[in-house]
């Protein structure tokens, strides 16, 4: 019969006692989710701190988990150049704006989506070529890869060279193709298609006086002629040849010495001054005998070339006309062919 008693006395005490441990545990993690929520609106409103230092800058980059990482909270973060950003979770994506703030905690990343609320991390970057950054919200950690932001260390293929460009908001290293650079004496006469060079008495005398040997160069075409005028002038006695990306130029018709060879052998310097170290026109004729005439020297001649330009045919009433001629460009005087 006590016993009865007893059993009947306690049946409320356990009765309450079955409701409180579940009520505990419903409590505690209400309070760890509410010390959760806590913590991130403490730190939201640490890195909204308008006294604290602006880290922003530093982060930015194109961020993604490492080789062989788990998967984590962010399949790809972009921290763009005007504080944009972009993330991929899965298949969500979000973007909005961010800042990183120095606190005392250290620093955080707060990012405010375009539409929903704002959300802070503790956030650690570290250093070198592929800095690695780590995340941690709540009990949340994951590890981020940043993508080089330069060109050192990427070494680029042959014919291309690395220059830094943004894509998709972010600065990033690009091997782009590049055109070979111009050969010194092509670079000192860039800028005009035709040039004259006159040099001054290296023909062998007529009647008494040498002759100037003149020379045009078409840098584009690498190109040199000479002659007894500039291009194009009694075309039987002109002489034309290749140069070489180092300048120099010969040209050699046959083989050996024999009279109606045809040579033409020098160089164009750096500077563009055309520099003529042998010259042999002939034209040669079989009547009752065989014969040559023409222009031949050794004799070195040098000269800085002027950019020349051709004058306009002309074409008269009568009927008649005039072939137009090359004149150095300052002398055109708006009767030249083009610039």
């Amino acid at each position: 019969m006590q016993s009865l008693l007893v059993m009947t006395a306690l049946r409320p005490l356990l009765h309450t006692t079955w409701l409180v441990v579940p009520f505990a545990i419903a409590l505690l993690a209400c309070s760890a989710e509410s010390s959760e929520a806590d913590d991130e609106a403490i730190e939201t409103d640490e890195a909204a701190q308008t006294g604290s230092a602006d880290l922003s800058a530093s982060y930015v980059g194109r961020f993604q988990p490492p080789p062989g990482a788990p998967g984590g909270m962010f399949a790809e973060l972009l921290l763009k150049t005007d504080r944009s950003y972009e993330l991929r979770a899965g298949a969500a994506a979000e973007a909005g704006s961010f800042r990183v703030r120095a606190t005392s905690t250290g620093p955080k990343l707060v990012l405010s989506p375009s539409t929903g609320g704002t959300r802070s991390y503790h956030a650690a970057l570290g250093a070198g070529y592929r800095p690695r950054l780590t995340l941690r919200r709540g009990r949340t950690t994951q590890e981020l890869e940043r993508e080089p932001l330069g060109c050192d260390g990427v070494a680029c293929t042959a014919g291309h060279a690395c220059a830094v460009e943004e894509r998709r908001g972010v600065p990033g290293p690009v091997c782009s193709a590049v055109a070979p650079a111009l050969p010194a004496w092509r670079a000192a006469l860039a800028g005009h298609d035709v040039w004259g060079a006159t040099l001054h008495g290296v023909l062998e005398p007529y009647s008494g006086i040498r002759k100037n040997l003149y020379c045009t160069v078409l840098p584009t075409m690498s190109l040199v002629y000479c002659n007894t005028m500039w291009v194009g002038e009694h075309a039987t006695l002109q002489l034309s040849v290749g140069v070489a990306p180092d300048g120099t130029f010969d040209r050699r018709v046959g083989a050996g010495t024999a009279v109606g060879d045809q040579k033409l052998r020098g160089r164009i310097e750096a500077d563009g001054t055309v520099v003529v170290e042998f010259f042999d026109a002939q034209t040669c004729y079989q009547t009752s005998s065989f014969w040559c005439e023409g222009h031949k020297t050794d004799m070195v001649g040098r000269a800085a070339p002027v950019a020349i330009c051709r004058t306009r045919d002309e074409y008269f009433a009568s009927g008649g006309s005039a072939s137009g001629y090359w004149v150095p460009c300052t002398e055109c005087r708006d009767r030249c062919v083009g610039p």
